[in-house]
């Protein structure tokens, strides 16, 4: 993005960390004159924040249809900030965990000028702005334990933006939350129907650590989760996931199936001699021949160049080198 005076700026988290006013510089970019992009190409507004903090069962929708009471205090968990993707990024469906995959619409909080122990109504002057986040959940992974950190925080699955909108621009009082799935209605729901509202959340959170800027919280989803529908609708390969805020913008993600890696074939010996690669791969470069390769195992070259024998115990458990067959028929170590 651009800044004041038409210098780089690498994304909306260096403007809020700046030591200049970013509210000021903000508004001076904006008086230049707009730069194209693709949409494909647009990054996430905050690229590493230092703090993903997110919130469970915070609409009353979504708590009554999990068949729960309200609660009486935000319940909290944290997720690692390299969780996060950008607002049109593909999203692969997990090798590990493909079947159960969940979208959750979700309103987001991008931290300002932060602080601690904030009043509620210190809270407003903290925040910088508001954008939209799919918390992309593994359920599988999610009902491990107690704990839901491992269906929460895959690598590459929480899309967020399209960009960051203040707080003065957003009417959080009639927004709707909606989500679909290749133009199918999910979930709809106003954003009032938050439990823990915006001014809540940051003052609670506050108390137990210091906000700073570019920190952002996701303050929970509404009713509608293909998690609790008769029978579970999960997030299959090549579906479409929208979520939309209004005046906030859509997040759009397609999903896929993980590009696995090239699977070794073995032969009945035990021995690598080939690898399966997709249609078209070319295969590994060359390498340098090692010598040792070409001998027994028990076979091994002293420094002075000749072989030597080592000496065989009664049992042995022996590990061969994995070989691999190149196209030219020589075999090369992996």
């Amino acid at each position: 993005m651009l800044g004041a005076a038409g210098e780089r700026v690498r994304d909306v988290g260096a403007l809020l960390a700046g030591r200049a006013p970013w509210r000021e510089r903000a508004e001076l970019a904006l008086t230049g004159d707009a730069e194209p992009f693709e949409e494909d190409a647009l990054r996430r507004p905050i690229l590493e924040p230092g703090a993903v903090i997110a919130v469970g069962l915070n609409y009353a929708s979504h708590i009554r249809e999990m068949g729960r009471a309200l609660p009486s205090a935000p319940t909290l968990f944290s997720m690692l900030p390299r969780a996060l993707t950008d607002p049109y990024a593909r999203i692969e469906l997990p090798a590990a965990a493909p079947e159960r995959v969940d979208y959750e619409g979700e309103l987001g909080i991008v931290i300002g000028a932060g602080g601690r122990d904030l009043s509620p109504e210190q809270a407003a002057d903290a925040v910088a702005g508001v954008c939209v986040v799919n918390d992309v959940t593994m359920r599988d992974y999610q009902r491990r334990s107690l704990q839901w950190f491992a269906g929460k925080t895959w690598e590459r699955s929480t899309p967020v933006g399209p960009w960051l909108t203040t707080l003065d621009d957003a009417d959080l009082d009639d927004a709707v939350l909606e989500v679909t799935v290749d133009g199918e209605r999910r979930q709809h729901a106003r954003i009032d129907d938050l439990v823990f509202g915006l001014e809540a959340l940051v003052a609670d959170i506050s108390t137990i650590v210091a906000l700073r800027p570019g920190d952002i919280i996701a303050t929970g989803t509404p009713g509608g989760v293909a998690d609790a529908m008769d029978p579970a609708r999960y997030l299959g390969a090549g579906e479409v996931c929208e979520v939309s805020i209004t005046g906030l913008g859509t997040v759009r993600n397609v999903f896929g199936a993980r590009r696995r890696p090239p699977t070794p074939r073995r032969s009945p010996r035990g021995r690598c001699d080939e690898v399966i690669r997709p249609s078209g791969a070319r295969p590994p470069p060359a390498r340098q021949r090692d010598q040792r390769a070409d001998l027994p195992a028990p076979h091994r070259l002293g420094l002075d160049g000749r072989v030597r024998r080592r000496p065989q115990p009664r049992a042995v458990l022996v590990l061969q080198r994995v070989l691999v067959q190149p196209a030219d028929g020589r075999r090369q170590p992996w």
